[in-house]
């Protein structure tokens, strides 16, 4: 019923004058975090309620590269855009089906970016980049329509009430950061002008777009996390590293990759990604390792360059931007199991004999295994 409305998609970009960069952020709280050189955390100081997921490992089900995950209505869908496929899961790690629509046809791709997942419709939404379109399918991958982009790049998707929103290509849009594509009204988008100083154009490590209790996003070479206020991009707090702050002197220069490696090693801050809000609590990454937690109420900040579960008995990998569709917020990890192998093999400290039985049987090219922690119960 949706596709007479949506069958025309050639888009028609509008400008909107109004949303600026009134996202200045001289007003915006800022909450001063330092990065030590090493400190170890407990997941079990910093959650109440914790899950590893071994998810099972077959010929559709095999991951290489884990991009998102969203948790809904009792699944766990994971994309991996090396092999430009979504697995679905349930919660105790079994496979059920993948989604991958590899071809030129209709509702097909050569290569895909992003999902998100539309719950009021059951839908599962997929951003092609070859060619540049979204394919709408059933949950289960059935096509049901898609909406060319002949005049976009995007990098990431988020999907609110009111908007599918984007992150557009620097390259492309140097000057426009988002872009909003109003939900039963596809048949154009709105690009938001918010330019930010790019002096040496690198990928964030993990997400900039991420919804959990809000809609939250960043900008790499800024500290500062940002928020959608209708159409404007309005800033909600910074973030001071104090002297692992990117050097402001550099901003404004293009860099060489020389001069950029040499500001990375010696260890300053150039991206912040996975924001996840929790009410009071917000945790996000950095481009360096571990992970950061801000009390906004209390105003109380760590950085943790590593994470260990006390229970299992396994350190973590890297943190992953979970988006649990319509439930309480997640944090998510995942550790290859040759890693948690490794970690169990000297020690075998896991309290968890379950758990430590399943790492040691366990081949050491199965999928990744998902830990999610949260301060609310698991469905």
């Amino acid at each position: 019923m949706y596709k007479s409305s949506f069958i025309c998609f050639w888009v028609s970009v509008l400008w909107i004058a109004g949303c600026t960069s009134s996202a200045e952020s001289g007003s915006a709280p800022v909450f001063t975090v330092t990065v030590r050189e090493a400190n170890t955390g407990l997941c079990d100081s910093l959650w109440r309620y914790s899950k590893p997921v071994f998810l099972e490992t077959t010929s559709e089900s095999a991951l290489s590269m884990i991009s998102k995950v969203v948790l809904w209505n009792g699944r766990i869908f994971v994309s991996d855009n090396r092999y430009d496929k979504i697995c679905v899961f349930d919660t105790a790690g079994k496979f059920l089906w993948n989604i991958r629509r590899v071809g030129r046809g209709p509702g097909e791709y050569i290569g895909m970016t992003d999902f998100v997942i539309d719950p009021d419709r059951e839908e599962l939404i997929i951003y092609a980049d070859k060619p540049y379109k979204l394919i709408h399918c059933g949950v289960q991958g059935d096509f049901r329509y898609e909406s060319r982009l002949p005049d976009a790049l995007f990098k990431e998707l988020a999907f609110t009430d009111k908007y599918l929103v984007a992150i557009n290509s620097q390259q492309m849009f140097p000057a426009d950061y988002l872009s909003l594509i109003e939900r039963g009204r596809e048949d154009g988008f709105v690009k938001i002008p918010f330019e930010r100083p790019i002096p040496f154009n690198t990928y964030s490590i993990g997400r900039q777009l991420v919804v959990s209790d809000h809609l939250n996003f960043t900008c790499r070479y800024d500290n500062t996390v940002y928020r959608l206020d209708g159409k404007e991009i309005v800033p909600w707090f910074q973030i001071d590293f104090g002297e692992k702050n990117f050097p402001a002197s550099r901003l404004n220069v293009q860099l060489t990759q020389e001069e950029f490696w040499d500001l990375l090693v010696k260890g300053y801050v150039y991206s912040v990604t996975n924001v996840t809000e929790d009410g009071k609590t917000v945790y996000f990454t950095t481009n360096l390792s571990g992970l950061g937690k801000i009390d906004l109420e209390g105003r109380q900040t760590t950085y943790l360059r590593s994470l260990k579960d006390g229970r299992l008995g396994v350190f973590l990998g890297e943190m992953l931007a979970v988006e649990h569709v319509g439930g309480h917020p997640v944090v998510g990890f995942f550790q290859t199991l040759q890693q948690l192998k490794l970690s169990v093999s000297d020690r075998g400290n896991s309290t968890d004999s379950v758990f430590l039985s399943r790492v040691r049987t366990a081949r050491e090219d199965d999928n990744p295994v998902l830990f999610f922690y949260s301060n609310h119960p698991f469905e």
